[in-house]
C-alpha cells in the first residue's frame, strides 16, 4: 500500500512539474484596484502552450462576510498603443472564495489574450460595474 502511495505521488509530481515546465510567464501576477464590494482582482499573462498568443488568467477573492456578485470590465493597453476591453459578467463568489486561474483551472476567469495585443508590454486596468 505504501509502495502505491509513493508511486502515484512521484507520478503526479513529474506531471505538475512537466504542465508547470511546458506554461511561459509573459507577465507576472499584478495587483488591480480593489472594488468598493472589497473584492480583489489579480491577472497574469500566460503561454500555455507553445505557439499560442497567450492567455490572461485572473485571481480574485472575495473579502466578504457574505456572498457577492460581480461584474467588471478590462482594458488592456500595450506598448504599441493597440488596446481591447473585455467584460466578465455576473460571476457569483461565495463567502471568502478566492479563485485563481491557471491553464487547467477555472476556465471562466481565464480568455485568450486578444491577437492586436503584445502581451510583454500589456498594461490591464480594470472597471468595476458596481
Amino acid at each position: 500500500m505504501k509502495k502505491s502511495i509513493l508511486i502515484l505521488g512521484m507520478t503526479l509530481g513529474s506531471f505538475l512539474g512537466l504542465r508547470a515546465q511546458n506554461e511561459v510567464v509573459i507577465h507576472d501576477w499584478t495587483a488591480l484596484e480593489e472594488s468598493a464590494q472589497h473584492i480583489d482582482v489579480s491577472y497574469r499573462i500566460v503561454q500555455c502552450q507553445q505557439g499560442e498568443n497567450g492567455q490572461i488568467q485572473l485571481s480574485i477573492f472575495n473579502e466578504n462576510a457574505v456572498a457577492k456578485t460581480i461584474s467588471f470590465s478590462l482594458e488592456i493597453t500595450d506598448g504599441n498603443g493597440e488596446s481591447a476591453t473585455i467584460e466578465f459578467n455576473d460571476l457569483s463568489l461565495n463567502i471568502g472564495e478566492m479563485r485563481m486561474a491557471s491553464c487547467s483551472d477555472y476556465p471562466e476567469i481565464t480568455v485568450d489574450l486578444p491577437t492586436n495585443i503584445d502581451g510583454s508590454s500589456a498594461n490591464i486596468l480594470i472597471h468595476y460595474g458596481e
